[in-house]
């Protein structure tokens, strides 16, 4: 391949910009889209947690955001047992409906006069269910009639393809499942590669193997690709959310990516919400971005982000706790409170500015 000369790039930028934007596609995150806008149609996109931190969750809200909103997401679940991304789907009609009809029953109880009904209501619709208690059929036990209207929401999601690992699954199965879907699809999950099958105990280098095929894929096809990941068992750092350099295996995989996020759980309350870190440890086309986390609250009566966020400093540590900025430090495409001092002019020119403090420092 020639050089480009000025005329030729100009051409190629203006094609670029055109469709830049073409097929965009969401997170189901909007800390994430408000701040990297969405998933661009070339992205290859890292997302790394601990164990137990929600990776899958996420792959599934992500999936389930697009799928409702009328695009096609293959998922390679090469870790979860069979049917388990669908049943995770399940579980959040469930929960839709079963808020819902908490709703009737607290109106319904109100004029119930037979008290031994208005216990077994209250046996009932006082219950708060896990996941875990749905995996093992208690809903179905309990509440049949519910369990399977959100089993039969599944049908409205024509657009989800799911495969599932049941044999030697490496890098060139990847290969071949991906282009099989490319001309079918909009969005391709990959979880995750740490489920691949080596030939050698070279596991940095297969690593950087899928990468590089993934990042070819996705630039060839059109189509994004996010692929999740381990991080490392030793947390030298203690960061509230991991970093970059967390990756296990190698840096290779990181530096391949477009953009690349981490998650780390946080506090739970009695309300039914969890409070779950994201950080964006990597974006190639802005990395102002990765110096705030947001604390998103994942609403578990619902299956889903809450749409409002908290930003914070992204050098935090984990012992010290999450400490969010004053909304008129929020950087400019974060979510504002209606009451914030950034939206009254006046008031915003007596604070100090969160961009200044960081001016001339370096993005990844």
């Amino acid at each position: 391949m020639s050089f480009l000369n000025v005329h030729n790039a100009a051409e190629i930028v203006r094609q670029n910009l055109k469709t830049a934007k073409d097929n965009l596609l969401s997170f189901g995150v909007s800390f994430l889209d408000d701040a990297m806008i969405g998933i661009l149609k070339n992205d290859l996109i890292l997302v790394g947690a601990r164990s137990g931190a929600g990776k899958t969750q996420f792959c599934v809200n992500v999936a389930l955001a697009n799928v409702r909103a009328g695009k096609r997401v293959h998922f390679l679940a090469l870790e979860a047992e069979q049917g388990e991304i669908e049943t995770r789907i399940i579980f959040q009609f469930f929960q839709e409906l079963f808020t819902e009809n908490r709703k009737n029953w607290m109106a319904a109880r109100m004029t119930e006069k037979n008290d031994e009904l208005r216990m077994r209501l209250d046996a009932v619709y006082s219950k708060r269910f896990s996941y875990q208690q749905f995996a093992l059929g208690e809903t179905l036990q309990i509440l049949p009639d519910l369990t399977n209207m959100a089993i039969e929401k599944l049908d409205s999601l024509e657009g989800l393809h799911t495969f599932y690992k049941s044999d030697k699954f490496d890098v060139r199965d990847f290969m071949l499942k991906v282009l099989e879907c490319a001309d079918e699809t909009d969005l391709i999950i990959c979880d995750h590669v740490h489920y691949f099958d080596y030939d050698d105990d070279a596991e940095n280098k297969s690593i950087k193997e899928i990468a590089k095929t993934a990042r070819t894929l996705a630039l060839e096809n059109g189509k994004p690709i996010i692929l999740v990941s381990h991080l490392r068992k030793s947390d030298k750092n203690g960061d509230l959310v991991p970093s970059l350099e967390e990756f296990h295996g190698s840096s290779d995989l990181y530096k391949i990516a477009t953009k690349a996020i981490t998650l780390a759980p946080g506090a739970w309350n009695a309300e039914g919400k969890m409070q779950t870190f994201v950080r964006i440890v990597k974006n190639r086309f802005d990395g102002s971005v990765t110096r705030v986390i947001g604390a998103v609250n994942y609403l578990i009566s619902e299956g889903r982000y809450e749409i409002e966020y908290k930003i914070g400093d992204a050098n935090q540590k984990r012992d010290s706790g999450f400490t969010a900025l004053e909304p008129f430090n929020y950087p400019q495409w974060a979510r504002l409170p209606a009451n914030s001092p950034r939206n009254n002019p006046s008031d915003a020119k007596k604070l100090p500015n969160y961009a200044d403090k960081h001016r001339g420092q370096n993005t990844l």
